[in-house]
């Protein structure tokens, strides 16, 4: 074997260690928004994002999502869909009730989520809405609609980007359309001491010529979060059928490299990459996945690209190649 071979081979084994360690310290959770308009299912980014992602399990374990609703639906300068909002308000009865406040309530609040930076507000990603603070953000979530809007992300030495802490999986963003198509209304009240409820100015509403006619907004009228749960579903199941199998592999494959793909982002850092096939593995993936791999490498000797042309040793052996990959380098270069 030419040392061009060994250190690629080296190489190789090196990412799968750390990859190994990685897939290891957490995995991906998959949480679900049931909508009166349909599910949208949502990848964390658990190991990105570790206390966003706490965080939002906190309000979805506690049921505070459960009966909030959509509050806002924005467009962008160019009139285009900018993002669709929710996870803060409830309405108890209308959003016009006299007096102010009577009508809605705000949900109860874990405290502010110290800001975590680094994926970027991109159409299908998951943000935490926020004040002008960098820490500010606490309950309400945002999912963004267009790949303009990475002005968000705010390079230092601002820090104050949005954090996105998960990705729409699925049919999901169809329905994050659907609700951003519906018209929508203003129900800001204005009273002498300034507006109280600014939040309302683009609520998305299901019958448009129904709240007007009724001069009010209601429950019947918005788009319910019926209920906020985590999907109950093996870490490396990324076909999402159950079972941890070789179809899943085939997922990670296809999607490798991927940072748009979240279904094979087993462990929740924002990509799609050998710490998911390790996920994939050590929670029931076959032996036949493995071999697969494997095969595939010494077909394509001279090489086409993806996951399949990089070599991977069995995970339990990791450490001992890694050392004897090493000694075969130093000893090489003369060491």
């Amino acid at each position: 074997m030419s040392l061009f071979s060994r250190i690629r081979n080296f190489a190789a084994i090196a990412a799968l260690c750390v990859a190994a360690v990685s897939a290891d310290s957490a995995d991906a959770t998959i949480v679900r928004f049931q909508t009166t308009l349909g599910n949208i299912d949502i990848r964390l980014f658990d190991s990105a994002t570790p206390l966003h992602t706490a965080n939002m399990l906190n309000y979805i374990n506690s049921n505070r999502y459960d009966g909030t609703f959509i509050h806002r639906s924005a467009k962008n300068q160019s009139g285009e869909d900018f993002v669709i909002q929710g996870g803060g308000y409830k309405i108890l009865s209308s959003l016009l009730a006299q007096p102010i406040e009577s009508g809605w309530t705000r949900i109860q609040s874990f405290g502010n989520v110290t800001n975590e930076p680094g994926i970027s507000n991109l159409r299908g990603t998951v943000a935490l809405a926020k004040g002008t603070g960098i820490s500010s953000g606490s309950s309400e979530w945002f999912i963004n609609l267009n790949n303009d809007n990475v002005f968000l992300d705010l390079p230092p030495p601002q820090s104050n980007s949005f954090t996105v802490f998960g990705r729409v999986l699925g049919n999901g963003m169809a329905v994050a359309d659907a609700i951003a198509a519906l018209d929508r209304v203003n129900a800001r009240v204005s009273t002498p001491m300034g507006t109280k409820n600014s939040a309302f100015s683009e609520v998305p509403v299901l019958d448009i010529d129904k709240v007007v006619a009724q001069q009010d907004v209601r429950n019947d009228d918005v788009v319910q979060l019926i209920d906020a749960l985590v999907l109950n579903l093996p870490a490396g199941d990324y076909d999402f059928n159950g079972v941890v199998n070789m179809a899943d592999y085939s997922v990670w494959r296809q999607s490798y490299d991927s940072t748009t793909a979240a279904e094979a982002d087993g462990n929740g850092n924002g990509i799609v990459d050998l710490a998911d096939f390790v996920v994939w593995r050590n929670t029931g993936g076959s032996q036949q996945g493995y071999d697969t791999w494997r095969a595939n490498f010494d077909r394509t000797a001279s090489g086409t690209g993806g996951a399949a042309n990089a070599q991977v040793p069995e995970p339990v052996s990791l450490m001992p190649l890694v050392v004897a990959a090493l000694f075969v380098v130093n000893r090489r270069r003369g060491v």
